[in-house]
């Protein structure tokens, strides 16, 4: 498992959306949590995290299942990851 505060904070909100977590950058807000359905895929959502005080977000798409986002582990590893990947790990 990632010890990186961003891939935990995502992993913890797709475990439960009602958890609180404190923004990794600053430390200073809980993350907003916003899912956003998408308008090409009705089984996948788009999920924003931002914090307010400093303002750093991520996103990323995860897939429904009986229109609830899974909340299996392993998903949650999984969309974590992607999500790491996809918008910090530099190219």
């Amino acid at each position: 498992m990632s010890n990186n505060p961003w891939i935990q904070a995502l992993i913890k909100i797709n475990e439960s959306v009602c958890s609180e977590v404190r923004c990794p950058n600053c430390k200073m807000d809980n993350l907003i949590v916003e899912d956003l359905t998408s308008e090409l895929d009705a089984r996948v959502i788009e999920r924003r995290l931002t914090c307010p005080s400093c303002k750093a977000s991520v996103s990323a798409r995860i897939a429904t299942s009986q229109n609830k986002v899974s909340d299996a582990p392993s998903d949650a590893l999984d969309f974590a990851e992607r999500a790491y990947n996809r918008f910090f790990k530099k190219q």
